[in-house]
């Protein structure tokens, strides 16, 4: 045979050195751990932040009317939202409901010789799809209930805390500024002890808020105070407020070069700003992990030198034999790159186990989990330092000449 196998060679090299490829290796170990936890934290704030704006609030846009700013001479009144608006923004694609509302804030609800102040909100069906509250006791204000105006409400768990003292209320009759209505849900009012007035509302159905509360139409037929859009997970959030934009304009009839008389809000300018928080704190992490990593690799190429000055004789032994320079830089890189994929992969099991710790101490409805695409991308990173720093040194004795070599001492 003319000479053993690069890989043989590289094998042969690590195994009679334990010692300083153990002590090279801790470079690297720490390296690469510090890439795994810093890459794996930045996925888990990403993850994290993706799931807080994937909710039913950060989903939905708000439109409410507003006076636009132009000179008093020239401005117009502005009129409340129609329950034909409502309907007409049902029609833009990837909406999944959109609501109108009156919302009144009350000073007298009484039940059982007792009386509070509470936030009471005409609603449609639509209304809560677009809550985080959850129905539960009862049934939720129906399309009959809404045709008929039925006297009938739904009544959060801050009410039923607050003014029926916890007692059973379903079926009960309230009275909302002295008009009667029976109790025909609960829904729940947060994470809250229910005590506080944010957490104390009711729903009724919208006409009968319009006509008994809010004292009948005012310039606009079937009027709404606001509108809630809600927009499908993943969709285009840029169109949708565009087309709400249009719509609106049309039926308002206000100028694509007028000032618009209602406003939009929604959560989304939010999440490109944390999207690009979250994207700056993950390229820090990940410089700072590098930055070990690139410690690490400065000291791989320095051992390899070394390695290469102490076996100058064996290299050109090898190519005495027939070696060419591709097998002597082979031999070398796969060394480098060995090194560095072993300590790779105790670098990782030394980040899972700095990240069991972590997860010890945290609450146990949250947990860091690494993806193995963040274990990949780690020895990736362990390989490439490898090859990198690894580079020169192989290169350093793949030109060496034969006869220049034997006569090394």
């Amino acid at each position: 045979m003319r000479f053993l196998d690069p890989f043989q060679q590289a094998l042969v090299s690590l195994a009679e050195r334990p010692v300083r490829s153990a002590l090279t290796s801790l470079g690297i170990i720490i390296g690469v751990a510090s890439v795994f936890a810093m890459l794996t934290l930045g996925e888990v704030a990403e993850t994290e932040m993706e799931k807080a704006f994937d909710t039913v609030g950060a989903r939905t846009i708000y439109v409410g009317a507003q006076r636009p700013d132009s000179r008093a001479s020239q401005s117009r009144p502005v009129f409340s939202f129609s329950e034909a608006d409502v309907a007409a923004l049902r029609g833009i694609r990837n909406v999944t409901a959109v609501t109108g509302t009156l919302r009144v804030s009350v000073k007298s609800v009484a039940a059982l010789g007792d009386d509070i102040s509470a936030t009471v909100t005409g609603i449609d069906l639509d209304y809560p799809l677009l809550q985080e509250d959850e129905l539960t006791d009862g049934e939720m204000i129906s399309q009959y209930d809404l045709d008929s105006a039925a006297p009938v409400a739904v009544i959060s768990r801050g009410i039923v805390k607050r003014l029926f003292k916890d007692q059973y209320a379903l079926g009960q009759t309230l009275k909302i500024n002295g008009v009667e209505f029976r109790v025909k849900g609960i829904v729940s009012s947060g994470n809250g002890d229910g005590t506080s007035a944010r957490e104390s509302y009711i729903w009724i159905p919208i006409g009968l808020a319009r006509q008994k509360l809010v004292g009948g139409d005012k310039f606009v037929h079937k009027h709404v105070n606001s509108i809630e859009v809600l927009g499908e997970a993943g969709a285009n959030f840029d169109q949708i407020e565009s087309t709400i934009d249009q719509i609106l304009r049309q039926r308002r009839n206000i100028g694509i070069n007028d000032a618009p008389d209602f406003s939009m809000f929604s959560l989304r300018s939010m999440r490109a700003e944390s999207a690009k928080a979250i994207n700056m704190i993950g390229y820090i992490l990940a410089a700072m992990g590098s930055i070990a990593l690139l410690v690490g690799g400065i000291g791989v190429m320095n051992v390899m030198l070394m390695t290469v000055s102490e076996r100058t004789s064996e290299i050109g032994l090898r190519m005495a034999m027939g070696a060419f320079e591709s097998d002597i830089m082979w031999q070398f890189l796969i060394e480098s790159a060995m090194l560095c994929l072993l300590s790779g992969f105790i670098g990782i099991g030394l980040g899972y186990g700095v990240i069991a710790l972590i997860n010890m101490g945290l609450d146990g409805d949250f947990s860091i989990n690494p993806s193995l695409a963040v274990g990949f991308y780690s020895l990736l990173a362990a390989m490439f330092i490898g090859v990198i720093f690894g580079f020169f040194p192989a290169r350093r004795a793949a030109k060496m000449l034969p006869i220049d070599a034997l006569r090394h001492e």
